[in-house]
């Protein structure tokens, strides 16, 4: 670090000097360069110091659900509810894909299986399809990103005031 801050105080000491004089000093007649104060600045005890590893938090796939939901600005009181549907939903992995279990045809996608045809497929109302109108995603594949499944989750709940109906939990 010392070297990075020689070299920036050097560089800006003959740049200032060449610009300010419009001629190059002669190395000779450069000033001493400024180092920083090391005043108060003592060494550590190696003794005390800890070479103890920090310990590593391993979080579940629906911890790491309830904290991205969280970061995102799930309201706290509806994380519970979330985690819990998460859960039922797709065991909280975020590739989780249904094509197979509607009847009539429609995939749901990601953690919160989001269904295709409801929320991200051309429909009368919204030509792009609805979470394409909000800017939410490009196009149904996009709902694999867990970020954006979320947010996409937290459109639809706030689309239905604020309640799960459209998970009916």
């Amino acid at each position: 670090m010392v070297k990075f801050i020689l070299s920036v105080i050097t560089v800006g000491v003959v740049g200032v000097s060449s610009m300010a004089f419009s001629l190059p000093l002669p190395t000779d007649e450069l000033p001493d360069p400024v180092y920083p104060s090391t005043e108060g600045y003592i060494d550590p005890d190696p003794t005390t110091t800890t070479t103890q590893p920090r310990p590593v938090i391993i979080m579940t796939p629906c911890e790491k659900v309830r904290e991205l939901a969280r970061m995102i600005g799930w309201p706290k009181k509806e994380l519970d509810t979330l985690v819990k549907i998460a859960n039922r939903e797709s065991r909280c992995a975020p590739r989780a894909h249904n094509k197979t279990r509607n009847t009539d045809g429609s995939e749901d996608y990601g953690l919160m299986q989001i269904n295709d045809w409801s929320w991200c497929k051309p429909t009368k109302y919204y030509a792009k399809g609805y979470l394409q109108q909000l800017g939410i995603i490009k196009t149904c594949d996009d709902l694999f990103n867990p970020i954006l499944n979320l947010t996409a989750a937290y459109a639809l709940f706030e689309y239905s005031d604020n309640t799960w109906e459209q998970w009916n939990p």
